[in-house]
């Protein structure tokens, strides 16, 4: 039984289907509810489950029921309820439950196709010229990310954010960056121009670099950072599970993971395309399409982009095409087996931004500030194409009313073939106008296979109610790496000259092999439906090898035990106080001057926070106060010219909060603020107690979205945003890169029932910023525009 805010939203209209949100949980329940009045009906289901129920009071005002009996799972309890109604239960795309009429509108089935997550709620509705209402979600109330068993984010004691797909769409998200741009404790590493969502996805997650956090659908993405950008249309949800999650994905950053989750077949035809234009030539096409056989057996969703366009930087690039498909097959109630299977290709180029003299620093010879739309490389000889599949398989059985199996499998094949060229450090002696140049190029092959096996066991023992969850995953991975330096002359950054000849060092090429085994226990423990206890302990072997044509080698062998603890209790009030302890791990090449082999690297994390579902409104409110440490950390030994040591620490502390609301009729807030103080606490390289580079103590951010519902201005709908981040050090020279406020707008209405036209503008006020500076400087995006027009139907 989910604990879960109970909103019984009178008056709140939707579109002749009304979004159900209830547990997810397939736990039976024992339930007595009498024959009568069947909004009394569902109300106190509503009580007896903890479900999250949402409807339009008049579709079910005057109907009777006959009541439910006995042990039921939620589901088959509201069917129980419906039976002599002419209303049925279905799901839509992410598995939420859906009562709706016998026979449903294009618009309703887009309602119903809106909600991107089990236990989201509509929170607001964009309305249709033509007065159907369109639900705008960015509320989530469970994930499987944090727990893998769908269990609600207030019985979950860590801090996990969700971003929906109606949010990424209401804010015109088209990077995994501007998806996270409005959570919090979230920086992306590769902020502004360089590279931002070109090249690959990197982000600092409470202080620490999240290489290696990427997964997909639950299994582990290829770990190289630089793997060309994801695409969030392809998504129905994002999950952040913030701090250690080793217990349950094995080796990965302190600072937490990022769990994409693919867009699902929906019970519903949908057919959708979309046309973009905008700032840079942008032009770019989107379709989504879905539905499944009559009997229910098979579903499908295909899903699909192709754009081509340039970037604020000039002869930088963002052209991509990509396709998502999934088939499902669900032979009976107790069994589904998903394919799920991408393809993508880009082509851009890697921008290495310019030098702090000129852009974060006054150039000392007087020559000015080196524009934002400079690019210093070589656009005629230089390149950055990837290529990139992936196939999944995903195998659910519910064995009985207590045990189920779920398989999740991942093969993947990415290939990356780039050549860069940048600037460094000016000429010795510096005339300020003359930078040193320099590049490589590159080809980067991996693959990979993961598989994670996971047993489900719910069972209730007296007053206590335990979820149980024992797995064994398994993965393999290789990567191929064939590399050449480049050497080339100084380039003027005030005039550059391009085509500047270059000599081509001799290839290295280098290969890593890598198994990981572990396995895991959880569990979930309820007593007397406030106390919730999460227990876990985890074993991993890890296995790496890696050879060089220069002919080093390195192998490394860890053994790993990993543990999770937390406490939550749950007041009536909806307020929700957690605690909570949870570790991390990743492996470390090398050896140390005596020959030993480096130890992982450690995190540790202790947590303690409050959740706040308020009765009778789709909000979560989450305050968190952290400290996340890692530990042997690698520096140089100062005594041992060439050799590296593990004597490095790093703390982190600081806190969150997060916040999403529908607050009225059509009104949708978003906001999050964080603090993380980051420092060096164990370093013999001269370091110790200064903070992070490259790190915003403090970010704050708010988005709010509004639909009008009635009146003259039906149809239309606007959202706003702002995003403050806090000043940070530079990589180089320790210098701080101002803070900034930037702020986004959206636009949108609907002419008719099927055509939605809508306009996105980013950093509305065109303001000019350094939004990094690492050993170079990038600025951040100018003012851009899309303009874009949806067909459904």
């Amino acid at each position: 039984m989910a604990v879960a805010s109970t909103a019984v939203a009178a008056g709140v209209e939707q579109p002749q289907g009304t979004a159900l949100r209830l547990a997810q949980s397939e736990r039976r329940v024992s339930l007595d509810i009498p024959a009568g009045d069947l909004t009394h009906a569902l109300k106190t289901l509503a009580d007896q489950t903890g479900a999250d129920l949402v409807y339009r009071p008049e579709q079910v005002e005057g109907l009777k029921t006959r009541g439910v009996k006995g042990e039921y799972a939620p589901k088959d309890a509201i069917e129980k309820l419906l039976e002599g109604t002419a209303l049925q239960l279905s799901t839509n795309a992410a598995g939420a439950l859906l009562i709706a009429e016998p026979k449903r509108s294009g618009a309703a089935q887009r309602a119903g196709d809106a909600a991107t997550t089990s236990g989201v709620q509509a929170e607001s509705q964009s309305t249709h010229a033509d007065g159907e209402v369109s639900e705008i979600v960015v509320t989530a109330h469970r994930s499987r990310a944090a727990t893998k068993t769908d269990a609600p984010l207030i019985e979950t004691p860590q801090s996990v954010s969700i971003i929906t797909s109606k949010q990424i769409e209401a804010q015109g998200a088209s990077s995994m960056e501007a998806v996270l741009q409005y959570s919090a404790s979230i920086h992306s590493a590769d902020a502004g121009t360089r590279n931002s969502g070109t090249v690959g996805t990197t982000f600092v997650m409470r202080g620490f670099a999240s290489s290696g956090s990427l997964y997909i659908n639950g299994s582990r993405f290829p770990i190289n950072t630089i793997n060309g950008p994801e695409e969030p249309y392809f998504y129905e949800r994002v999950e952040v599970l913030k701090g250690p999650a080793s217990v349950l994905y094995g080796q990965a950053a302190p600072g937490g993971i990022i769990n994409m989750v693919t867009k699902r077949p929906t019970d519903e035809p949908l057919r959708e395309l979309e046309l973009q234009g905008g700032s840079w030539n942008r032009k770019q096409v989107n379709g989504d399409f879905a539905g499944r056989t009559e009997d229910g057996t098979w579903g499908y969703r295909v899903t699909g982009i192709a754009r081509d366009s340039d970037t604020m930087v000039d002869y930088v690039m963002d052209d991509r095409r990509a396709v998502s498909g999934v088939l499902e097959w669900q032979p009976s109630d107790a069994t589904v087996v998903s394919l799920l299977t991408t393809y993508r290709e880009s082509d851009t180029l890697y921008n290495l931004g310019s030098p702090l003299e000129g852009t974060l620093l006054p150039n000392p010879a007087g020559l000015g500030r080196i524009p934002r739309t400079r690019y210093l490389g070589e656009p005629e000889d230089t390149f950055f194409e990837t290529d990139r599949t992936t196939i999944g398989l995903q195998v659910e059985h519910r064995f009985n009313d207590t045990w189920k199996l779920l398989s999740n499998s991942l093969w993947f094949d990415s290939t990356v073939d780039y050549g860069y060229v940048g600037v460094a450090s000016f000429t010795n002696p510096p005339d300020y106008r003359r930078a040193n140049s320099s590049g490589r190029m590159r080809v980067d092959a991996e693959d990979g296979i993961s598989i994670d096996n996971q047993l489900q066991g719910d069972i209730e023992l007296g007053r206590f109610e335990h979820t149980l969850l024992v797995g064994l995953d398994y993965s393999d991975r290789s990567f191929n790496r064939v590399d050449s330096a480049l050497v080339l002359q100084p380039k003027d950054v005030y005039a550059p000259v391009y085509g500047n000849p270059f000599t081509r060092n001799p290839a290295t090429r280098s290969t890593e092999a890598a198994t990981q085994t572990g396995v895991y226990f959880q569990d979930q423990i309820k007593y007397d439906d406030r106390w919730i206890v999460m227990l876990g302990a985890r074993r991993d072997h890890v296995n790496e090898k890696s050879a060089s044509s220069t002919g080093a080698t390195s192998q490394l062998k860890n053994d790993v035990l990993t543990y999770r603890a937390g406490l939550v209790y749950l007041l009536d009030n909806g307020l929700a106080p957690y605690a909570s302890y949870a570790e991390s791990f990743q492996p470390a090449f090398g050896r140390d001057v005596n020959g030993r082999p480096f130890d992982p690297l450690t995190g540790e994390q202790y947590e303690v926070g409050l959740k706040y579902e308020p009765k009778g409104y789709n909000a979560l409110v989450t305050v968190a106060l952290f400290e996340l440490t890692q530990r042997n950390v690698l520096r140089t030994d100062l005594s041992n010219f060439g050799f590296l040591q593990q004597t490095g620490e790093a703390r982190a502390r600081g806190i969150e909060l997060e916040a999403s609301a529908s607050l009225s009729r059509g009104l949708d807030l978003v906001a999050g603020y964080s603090y993380t103080d980051a420092l060096v606490t164990k370093s013999n390289a001269g370091d110790q107690g200064l903070r992070f580079a490259a790190l915003p103590r403090n970010r704050a951010s708010l988005w709010a979205h509004y639909s009008v519902a009635d009146g003259w201005a039906k149809g239309l709908s606007f959202g706003a945003g702002v995003r403050y981040v806090d000043d940070s050090l530079s990589t180089r020279g320790r210098f701080f890169v101002p803070s900034y406020t930037v702020a986004d707008a959206t636009l949108g209405y609907w002419l008719t029932r099927s055509l939605e036209l809508k306009l996105i503008v980013n950093n509305i006020t065109d303001k000019e910023y350094l939004a990094a500076c690492q050993f170079n400087c990038a600025y951040g995006t100018e003012r851009n525009f899309v303009a874009a027009a949806k067909y459904t139907w």
